[in-house]
């Protein structure tokens, strides 16, 4: 699937895994060794439907602190529309 189907795919905004869907609560977990200096985002859909990768991509590495950079997605997400509810967490590992 390419980055435009899956833009456009009718089923794209479906949950797969949500807590309090059933009684039972599945844990999706990965490790990965993050290097100091490695910025992690964290976000809704309210970011990343209404900015592009790119435009995120730029304001996470433009800023030099983390909470800067979320700002700078918070603007950018409201001056695109801003449709939706938008949350943004950019971890810096030190």
């Amino acid at each position: 699937m390419t980055r435009e189907e899956a833009d456009n795919h009718p089923q794209g905004n479906q949950l797969y895994s949500a807590l309090g869907m059933s009684d039972e609560t599945r844990i999706d977990s990965w490790t990965r060794n993050l290097t100091p200096g490695t910025r992690m985002l964290l976000c809704s859909d309210g970011l990343w439907n209404m900015v592009p990768d790119e435009e995120i991509h730029r304001l996470t590495l433009a800023n030099a602190l983390p909470h800067e950079a979320c700002a700078r997605m918070v603007s950018a997400a409201n001056e695109a529309g801003g449709q939706d509810n938008i949350s943004v967490i950019l971890l810096q590992i030190t």
